[in-house]
């Protein structure tokens, strides 16, 4: 178990993977435009040669961290983890526990949806915000959300500990 201290508040991190009986939430896709999405961001991956066997691209998979004594899963509408370790052969992944089945995950990205500041959350108190979870717990290097409806693309990057707010260049891009 990891203790930390966010916020002048001690949190004990423990990295285990889900028990087989553990029920996973189920909660349904916020619009039609979300699953394309990703299956684009991957596509695009794909396209380009770099995507390889050790690593794990997923849309509203739940990356899992045992905060406190309680179970935290997240789901991002889609994520990209560099390396993972391998699962034996028939074994299909449901959920993914950083350091335990391999690094964090280098990028997650939440499609704007219209719950009450759910991609924004940074409640620091159980069930945890996404974002807070995110950036504190998980300490996700880029964490990126996307309006599907205007198409502002908001990228931060994880410094010192804390998201910031990136610009994008005069092409448009963003650094990485």
């Amino acid at each position: 178990m990891t203790p930390i201290i966010i916020r002048e508040k001690e949190y004990t991190i423990a990295w285990e993977k889900l028990p087989a009986d553990f029920v996973l939430p189920d909660e349904p896709v916020e619009n039609i435009n979300q699953p394309l999405l990703a299956a684009a961001l991957t596509e695009a991956l794909d396209i380009y040669g770099f995507i390889t066997n050790s690593m794990l691209i997923a849309s509203n998979f739940g990356l899992c961290a045992k905060v406190n004594g309680k179970t935290i899963v997240k789901a991002p509408d889609w994520l990209y983890i560099p390396r993972v370790f391998p699962v034996a052969e028939g074994v299909i992944r449901c959920s993914y526990t950083p350091h335990v089945e391999g690094e964090i995950p280098a990028v997650v990205m939440e499609f704007l949806s219209e719950t009450d500041a759910g991609e924004y959350s940074v409640r620091p108190t159980y069930p945890y915000g996404k974002m807070w979870f995110y950036e504190r717990i998980l300490q996700i290097p880029t964490y990126v959300i996307f309006d599907t409806d205007s198409g502002f693309l908001e990228v931060r990057q994880l410094v010192s500990g804390h998201y910031e707010i990136q610009s994008h260049n005069a092409q448009g891009y963003y650094r990485n």
